[in-house]
């Protein structure tokens, strides 16, 4: 749910800790159709879509981190980005288990089957943060058509299908 006391100010720090009651390693409800061994080791399970170095995506997942999830998966296009964060994470929380997840959000191809690996590895999520974003690399007035369908498939779309 989108809060309205979140703005472009807002650091991964205050929306962690205002969400670290549901973060914080609680028993997750049993969906009735699925037996109980599914949801053993899913509690409390966050996924934050966009995780590199030195990005807000990064700030979320170490800031959620240290509110103590029972796992924590990070998806980014690039798996050499997932595992500087999930170094850095380990430094902070050594215990909590962390699985990186690749996805190129431009496709959605590879949403879909980031998103079956996801649902094989958790049936059920408790928190997603959908972070990434591309910005263009030219002027609006200098885009391309593909350009610009890239943009749209990444920052809107994307959150759409992966949702």
């Amino acid at each position: 749910a989108s809060r309205s006391e979140f703005g472009e100010s807002t650091t991964a720090t205050e929306v962690a800790s205002t969400f670290s009651e549901h973060i914080k390693g609680k028993t997750s409800k049993q969906l009735p159709r699925l037996p109980k061994l599914f949801f053993q080791d899913l509690t409390n399970l966050v996924l934050i879509v966009g995780v590199s170095p030195q990005s807000l995506g990064e700030h979320i997942a170490v800031s959620t981190a240290r509110h103590s999830p029972s796992h924590l998966l990070l998806a980014s296009r690039t798996p050499s980005k997932i595992s500087t964060v999930i170094s850095q994470i380990n430094t902070i929380s050594p215990t909590l288990k962390v699985t990186p997840t690749t996805i190129d959000l431009s496709s959605q191809t590879s949403i879909r089957s980031a998103a079956k690996e996801i649902l094989s590895l958790a049936p059920k999520l408790d928190i997603l943060i959908n972070n990434a974003a591309i910005r263009p690399s030219s002027p609006f007035i200098k885009m391309t058509g593909d350009e610009w369908n890239r943009v749209l498939a990444v920052n809107l779309n994307a959150s759409f299908w992966f949702s």
